[in-house]
């Protein structure tokens, strides 16, 4: 008696170890397409990001222009501001998403700024553009 108990039992841990709600996290891997979904997602809002950056962009280079037609004193030089936002757009989202700029203060932004800049490989005139920017957009 048992013996045959002993067997059932064992029987019983056998169906319920394989059976597929109890199958091991490692073997219940999600396919590649389900991967990348996520991954697409963050493209798509990292992209939704930078397409609203350069639009914004374009819209101080147009309001410069605007400004320059009307008032024949002024440099032509865009302000650094404006070049401040396009070396942060184009620098920084080579190896990360851009962040909020106005998401940080200005004394968090320098000390963010001290490790991304040489990361980066900055020029002194890049470094002061994106200062300017950051002055000008931060808390």
């Amino acid at each position: 008696m048992k013996k045959l108990l002993s067997v059932a039992f064992m029987g019983l841990v056998l169906v319920i170890g394989c059976s597929k709600k109890t199958v091991p996290a490692a073997s219940q891997t999600t396919s590649p397409e389900k991967k990348e979904a996520p991954k697409n997602e963050v493209k798509t809002e990292q992209a939704k990001t930078d397409a609203q950056i350069q639009a914004d962009i374009e819209g101080k280079r147009k309001e410069e222009a605007r400004q320059a037609e009307t008032s024949p004193a002024t440099s032509q030089k865009p302000s650094d501001d404006v070049s401040g936002r396009t070396v942060y757009a184009v620098k920084c989202s080579k190896c990360h998403g851009l962040k909020d700029v106005s998401a940080y203060t200005y004394n968090q932004w320098e000390s963010i700024l001290k490790t991304m800049v040489p990361r980066a490989k900055l020029s002194s005139d890049e470094e002061n553009q994106v200062l300017a920017f950051i002055r000008a957009n931060a808390k």
